[in-house]
């Protein structure tokens, strides 16, 4: 199974070639449950807000922050800097105060908290990413 950092950097890219900027992933196993994601676009470089419903995810997601900022960069994405802010849904910071409250705010402007599977971005069994190289015919 793909580590939920890997599952994310997928979404990140199937949603940024259709166009959005904000979005929510269920991640597999199911019990790591949902994450929403807002990308913010200035001057040719982005800055991610990832929010978590569960501490345990945002415990998994952190730790491997440094392989998804990588995996972003070598996907194409420039990031700024401190361009990966991390928090719980519930609006405990897991990026620092300010970066927490940021990402309060962005989220709030975003999701209405439902949780409709149509709105969602559900990982495809059959698409994995061992490493950085993606290959579709």
């Amino acid at each position: 199974m793909e580590a939920p950092a890997g599952q994310l950097f997928v979404r990140i890219e199937q949603a940024t070639a259709e166009g959005q900027t904000r979005f929510a992933v269920r991640l597999d196993p199911e019990e790591l449950g949902r994450v929403e994601v807002v990308l913010e676009f200035q001057d040719g470089r982005v800055q991610a807000t990832v929010a978590a419903d569960r501490p345990a995810t945002l415990e998994l997601l952190q730790r491997d922050a440094r392989w998804l900022e990588r995996a972003m960069e070598q996907g194409g994405f420039k990031l700024q800097q401190d361009g990966l802010h991390f928090t719980l849904r519930d609006g405990q910071a897991g990026a620092g105060q300010e970066g927490g409250q940021r990402a309060a705010r962005l989220l709030a402007a975003g999701f209405d908290g439902a949780d409709s599977r149509d709105d969602m971005l559900v990982p495809a069994a059959a698409r994995r990413l061992e490493g950085l190289v993606d290959i579709q015919v």
